[in-house]
């Protein structure tokens, strides 16, 4: 819970699992019952975080951006995000949707690149507690699909937008690794596992599902 008035929600899942579009359609329904609610993605929200957000996605860098270099990248653009952005909103009683928290660097830069989870869990839990932010969200969102290497290449890999992204670039084995890591360490958070499900129908569907847990989150 927040130790403050508003309200904290996190979108979570692998490349490629819907989240911007889920997030999008969660948007319109909050603020239609009357609510503004502030949109925010990790890495980026601020000046800072947009660079830092281009560097880590920028290919011709990898070379540079070992898993501990990509969390300490990540950590910079989370703290000033929660700092700037994110404290404010829900010291004023907003409703803030992320796209992303912490969780996924203990995802991607941990369960799969190695990054020791201790190292992670300090450093991250240091942020959330300096700016008020809590551990588990109000209301977390995992889109988590029953992946196989076909699906995850159809949603990593067949995508043009993802040509100049250097996530794109690590291939199917690294996404499926994601993708199977996701659920323990989301339900470790009370995070809400919403099964991934294709096409239009599939969007309403899951968006359906994603409203009932919004809806409960805020009633406490």
């Amino acid at each position: 819970m927040s130790n403050y008035p508003g309200k904290y929600i996190v979108f979570e899942g692998g490349d490629g699992c819907g989240k911007t579009t889920q997030i999008k359609y969660l948007e319109e329904y909050l603020v239609e019952k009357g609510y503004s609610p502030l949109i925010v993605r990790e890495p980026g929200g601020t000046l800072l975080g947009e660079q830092l957000r281009a560097i880590l996605k920028n290919p011709t860098l990898d070379k540079f951006l070992d898993p501990l270099t990509e969390f300490l990248f990540f950590s910079a653009a989370r703290s000033a995000l929660y700092k700037t952005e994110v404290t404010p909103a829900l010291e004023q009683g907003r409703i803030v949707i992320s796209d992303r928290n912490d969780l996924s660097s203990t995802i991607y830069q941990g369960v799969v690149q190695g990054v020791p989870l201790d190292l992670i869990y300090k450093i991250s839990k240091h942020i959330l507690d300096k700016n008020g932010v809590p551990y588990n969200p109000d209301c977390g969102i995992l889109i988590n699909p029953k992946i196989n290497k076909e699906l995850v290449r159809k949603l990593t890999e067949d995508e043009d937008s993802k040509k100049e992204d250097r996530f794109h670039h690590k291939g199917v084995d690294y996404h499926l690794g994601v993708y199977q890591a996701y659920e323990e360490e989301a339900l470790k958070r009370g995070f809400h596992v919403v099964p991934y499900i294709e096409g239009p129908e599939g969007i309403k569907q899951m968006q359906q599902e994603i409203r009932r847990h919004v809806d409960l989150a805020l009633k406490e």
